[in-house]
Parts: C-alpha cells; structure tokens; sequence
C-alpha cells in the first residue's frame, strides 16, 4: 500500500479529534473532582460563621480548605488581618515569664479584670522589663521604681511579712498592701475599668497619674501600651 499525503492528512485529523475528545473528557472529570472536593462558599458561611464567634483560627483555616480555590485564595490575601480581628482580646503571656506571673496574680489573686492587668504591666514594662532587681541610681527599685520612702516601706513590709523584698512575689504584694491601703481610692478606680481594650488604657492613665505619679505624657504613653497589650500582648 501506498502511503500518500491524503492518508496522512486523514491519519492527522483522526488523531486530532481523539485528542480533543480526551481533552473534553478529562476536563468533565476535573470539574467532578473539584465539585465533589470543594464546597461552594455558601454552603460554608453558618460554619464560618461559628468559628468567628468562637474566636477559633485554627477551626477557621480548617474550613478554609474546602472553599473553591479562587474563594480561598481571597480569603488568603486577608489573611492577616482577619488574623488580628480574631486575635484581640484573647491572647495571654507566657505563664511562665515574669510578665505572666504578675499577669495572674493581679487577676486571680488581687481579682482584678485582663484590662487592668495589662494597664498596670504597661507601667511595669516601662518601669523596669518586669525585673524585680531592677535598680536606678537615683534611688529606685523593682517592678514599679519604687523610691525614697516608698523603698524603705517595701522593704519593711516584705521584711515584717515574711517575704523577699527582691523577688516578684514580695513586690507585687506589697504593691497590694499599698493599693488596699494609702492608695485604696485608685484601686477603686481600677475596679471600675471595664475589661477592653479601653478599659486598659484608662487602668494605665489612672495607675501612672495616682499610683506612679509619672505625669501625664508617660501615662497616656502607658495607656496606648497597655491597649496593644490587650488587644495582641506586646
């Protein structure tokens, strides 16, 4: 047999139609892959829903998943803020650092609010990195400077109590005996403060106008500390 250029032209055009038929078939199926793997975004908003409620990420990324692809991939670029909005409110410090040691001994022990906390942390942050030994020449010392005769009476209190005046626990108290006594109308005050990220910034003004007697300026500087503190904790 003799093979001419129309049995070549044939064989192509053949081989040309299988080929597009396969292409169309095979597309059929991948549509039917991504139909049955992901589900269409309204089928996922109650879910998505929940998880913003509950404030959960990780349930969040979870659902994420099974979006379309181009759904996701929207949902991806706000990824990070949609991160932050989750995120206030709701993150702690290490317990195991100095911060969070304060962190739960002014909201267990003293009962004060997470506001509040964070309004005095934000002074203490300043003050001294939360180091109880830190020292200035000038006179003052530990977590909150104390200085002159407020020096003298932290080591005197600590002394009489049974507690190390250069240790956490010792200041921390004696910052207690303090605001339960020549300071109990600030600690009213901090009682008051609801537990927002609001509701820190006023903790800090008030603890560092009445308490740390630090001047305007350093307290309001305290104050927008203690709302990031809040909100994502510095």
């Amino acid at each position: 047999m003799i093979i001419t250029d129309r049995h070549i032209k044939r064989f192509l055009s053949l081989l040309l139609a299988f080929l597009v038929t396969f292409s169309i078939s095979s597309m059929d199926v991948t549509e039917d892959v991504y139909a049955e793997e992901f589900l269409p975004l309204e089928e996922q908003t109650e879910l998505i829903d929940e998880n913003l409620e509950e404030k959960n990420y990780n349930s969040f990324q979870a659902i994420k998943l099974n979006l379309q692809p181009a759904e996701r991939e929207e949902m991806y670029e706000a990824d990070a803020e949609l991160y932050d909005e989750i995120q206030i409110g709701k993150a702690y410090p290490d317990p195991d650092s100095n911060m969070g040691i304060i962190y739960k001994y002014i909201t267990e022990e003293m009962g004060l609010n997470r506001a509040v906390a964070f309004g005095i942390l934000a002074h203490m942050k300043r003050e001294s990195t939360f180091l109880p030994t830190a020292y200035n020449p000038s006179g003052y010392y530990g977590l909150c400077q104390w200085g002159g005769n407020r020096y003298t009476n932290l080591i005197s209190w600590c002394t009489e109590n049974g507690y190390d005046y250069t240790t956490i626990e010792g200041q921390v108290r004696f910052m207690n005996s303090e605001l339960n006594g020549p300071y109990s109308k600030v600690l009213d005050t901090l009682k008051e403060c609801e537990n927002t990220a609001e509701g820190a910034y006023e903790a800090a003004y008030a603890f560092g106008m009445r308490y740390e007697v630090s001047g305007i300026a350093l307290a309001k500087s305290a104050g927008s500390a203690a709302m990031s503190m809040f909100n994502h904790v510095a």
